[in-house]
């Protein structure tokens, strides 16, 4: 699973992923790369909310992800206790979250 953040604010809450038109733009690109690396039986793309990952996620989704990348997708701490709820329900529990967070000068 790749994690990437598509934020914006809307009191009173902070949106992410799969919220706002960006998302369907990287979500698209995702599967466009996929394909053009002859991944697709082995990559699937999906829209998750947060907020709710619940609903996003079928009963066979839930606890088997072996390995969850993100990178910049901590922009608040609002988002932090949505992402680590929806990490809780999607990781294996011999899983691992590997967080990149880029520091631009």
């Amino acid at each position: 699973m790749f994690c990437c953040s598509c934020l914006y604010l809307n009191p009173p809450f902070l949106h992410a992923c799969g919220t706002s038109l960006c998302c369907a733009a990287v979500l698209s690109l995702l599967e466009g790369n996929a394909a053009l690396n002859g991944q697709q039986a082995r990559c699937a793309v999906l829209r998750l909310d947060w907020r709710r990952p619940e609903a996003a996620l079928a009963a066979e989704q839930r606890a088997t992800w072996r390995l969850v990348v993100a990178a910049d997708v901590l922009y608040t701490s609002a988002v932090a206790e949505p992402l680590l709820d929806t990490l809780l329900l999607a990781l294996h529990p011999e899983g691992r979250f590997v967080h990149l967070d880029f520091k631009c000068n």
